[in-house]
């Protein structure tokens, strides 16, 4: 096997290349990255002009005067886990759910933290694929490892105000809460992309 410094980056590029023309709308953008599942385009026709990514479409969105509210556009769907669970367990749900974070819940089931793949990449063996984790057995907690102070937007809030959190904090979901700070959802990069669709901005 070849030192990773040796291979050369032909051998593990995309080489279907997926691309909208110049004059395309940003709802036709957004749908056209949600439909392939992938984080951004080349614009091109004739000639190759640039690429246009997620943030581009959600950095734009925060710009634009929309009062559509959050409500309408997070997911109700959310994993969670509870501040003392282990990382066995972290692992298990997210594989089991399919999904690339879980929300930390207080024992009051309000929203402390967050865990992502990069929070538990060191508990991860080396060269083990997502379908096959092996886990190292430590006494590590959710609290241990979770993303904290917890970015949150009330549920009756605005979507641009998500979109401007995300954009200063460098984000790629914020958790949903009512007006007593329970978990209410989540919004990711997809979500914004469906405002995006929603309202045509």
């Amino acid at each position: 096997r070849r030192p990773i410094d040796q291979i050369p980056v032909q051998l593990v590029m995309t080489k279907s290349l997926i691309s909208i023309y110049p004059d395309a709308t940003l709802p036709q953008t957004c749908e056209l990255l949600l439909e392939n599942g992938i984080g951004g385009l080349a614009v091109r026709d004739e000639e190759l002009y640039g690429v246009v990514t997620k943030w581009d479409l959600i950095k734009h969105f925060a710009q634009t005067s929309t009062e559509l509210p959050v409500s309408e556009i997070m997911s109700d769907f959310v994993a969670v886990v509870h501040r003392r669970h282990s990382i066995s367990h972290i692992l298990q749900l997210m594989e089991a759910e399919d999904v690339d974070r879980v929300v930390v819940l207080e024992y009051g089931e309000q929203p402390i933290g967050m865990i992502t793949n990069s929070n538990l990449t060191f508990a991860c063996m080396s060269g083990a694929d997502a379908g096959s984790r092996k886990m190292f057995e430590l006494p590590i907690l959710a609290e241990d490892i979770m993303s904290t102070p917890l970015t949150t937007i009330q549920k009756d809030g605005l979507a641009i105000d998500a979109a401007h959190k995300m954009v200063e904090e460098q984000i790629t979901s914020i958790v949903v809460v009512d007006e007593d700070m329970y978990l209410a959802g989540i919004l990711d990069q997809e979500c914004m992309l469906q405002a995006i669709i929603m309202t045509g901005e």
